[in-house]
Parts: C-alpha cells; sequence; structure tokens
C-alpha cells in the first residue's frame, strides 16, 4: 500500500487544484508521521521551495550548526520540481516526498555524515513509510538546459566533442583528459 493513498482517497486534488498546496500537504502528513515514528518531538517543518527544474525531482537539503560542542541540523530545507509533479503527481506524493523527508530524519537522528542512500535512509523508507528504497526516481524528465558541445578534440582512435567548460579547464590547464577507450590525452582538433 502506498503512504499516501489515504490522502487521495480523500479526495485531495493533484493537478486541478494548487500544485504547491498538494505537495506542501503532503510534506507536513510525511513529517508528522515520521517525527512521531522516531519520536523527535515537535520539529518545525523544513523550508519548502518549488524552483527546482531538470531531471531532479526534488531535493533534501539542509546546514549544520554546533551549539556548545554538539552538532545539530538546522535549516532543513525540501526543494521540489513542479514540473515533475504536474506530470506524474501521484508519484511524487506517494515516492518523491517521503524519500526525501527520510533523508532530513537521517540527519536528525543519526547525523549528516551518514551515506545518503545508506542503512538509516533505507530503514526510514522501510520502517517508518513502508516503502522500498529506491535511490533514484525513474520518472521520465527532460534536463532544464544542454550544453553545445563545439569543441572538437581528437585522440588515436576518434574524435571527441567537448563542452565549453571543459574546453575552458584544459585552455587553462587546469584540466586534462583521456579517452577511455585508447588513454591518448585528448588534443584540440586542427
Amino acid at each position: 500500500m502506498k503512504f499516501l493513498d489515504a490522502f487521495f482517497a480523500a479526495g485531495a486534488e493533484t493537478v486541478i487544484g494548487d500544485d504547491r498546496d498538494a505537495i506542501r500537504r503532503a510534506v507536513v502528513q510525511a513529517w508528522q508521521k515520521a517525527t512521531d515514528f522516531y519520536d523527535l518531538g515537535s520539529l518545525p517543518l523544513p523550508e519548502i521551495d518549488f524552483g527546482l527544474r531538470g531531471r531532479c525531482a526534488a531535493q533534501a537539503g539542509w546546514r549544520m550548526s554546533v551549539h556548545r560542542g554538539s552538532r545539530k541540523a538546522s535549516q532543513l530545507r525540501l526543494r521540489f520540481n513542479l514540473q515533475a509533479y504536474a506530470a506524474h503527481p501521484a508519484e511524487m506524493l506517494n515516492e518523491t516526498v517521503p524519500h526525501e523527508i527520510a533523508h532530513l530524519i537521517v540527519v536528525l537522528r543519526w547525523g549528516a555524515k551518514c551515506r545518503p542512500h545508506g542503512a538509516e535512509w533505507r530503514s526510514v523508507m522501510q520502517e517508518c513509510f513502508a516503502l522500498e528504497p529506491q535511490r533514484t526516481h525513474s520518472l521520465p524528465l527532460k534536463p532544464s538546459r544542454t550544453l553545445p558541445r563545439d569543441f572538437i578534440y581528437v585522440c588515436k582512435c576518434r574524435k571527441h566533442c567537448l563542452t565549453r567548460i571543459r574546453h575552458g579547464r584544459i585552455a587553462r590547464g587546469q584540466s586534462v583528459y583521456r579517452c577511455r577507450a585508447c588513454g591518448d590525452i585528448l588534443r584540440r582538433s586542427d
């Protein structure tokens, strides 16, 4: 059973209503469930931002503060991609929101040194949200932009099209790139 099936059964709008309100309600519900499950007390909700674009459906973030020698998480933040929500509202609410909340719970409970999708995160996904832990989503999202590959470099076996960024690194002497196939250093085509 999906985490927010009750949310949808209660008549919550997905695409028709305000997308931001639906995500906020899902965050509130998942946050309350997780903080109660792990007995974390009454913590303030994380800041919610809707400016994420591209292939990423959502992100969890935090800043650590030091108080009397102990480190604790402060300024918890969630970022959501509204285009991903508009295309796949059920997946975003049922899977992505709990996925990102689980990251914040791991930081609050075990600290920021845990692996992003390690054992602690997997246990939160399974025990608290009763979801199969998956590192990445499978939503067919398009990148927010693509970088043109206008700079032609060659090696012993073929030519390579590099971006302006990689070309600039080579020109400034900051990087050397090698062909993965032949191991030759890439050099600018004449």
